[in-house]
């Protein structure tokens, strides 16, 4: 149990704290966006490739705990799958 909590939650918190920082990144456009001094200023502050970085790192997680959940399946009732469903 220890086991597999260990291998869903570490990819759960790494997909909330990178999506929670593109959310802070969207939602600082979303409010400087009409001023066209700040819309300068964010374009300066807002790394593109940073966020395309979260992007990468949530989906990695996502393809991780996937992939943990096809393992898990296959312990979880190996006789069913070893018998053709019998």
């Amino acid at each position: 149990a220890t086991a597999v909590n260990h291998e869903i939650n570490n990819p759960l918190a790494s997909i909330s704290a990178s999506a929670q920082l593109l959310r802070y990144h969207v939602d600082k456009y979303d409010l400087q966006k009409d001023s066209v001094a700040s819309t300068q200023a964010l374009t300066e502050e807002m790394d593109v490739a940073a966020m395309n970085r979260l992007l990468d790192v949530i989906l990695e997680q996502c393809d991780r705990i996937a992939d943990f959940n096809r393992k898990l399946s296959g312990v979880v009732n190996p006789v069913t799958r070893s018998s053709g469903g019998h």
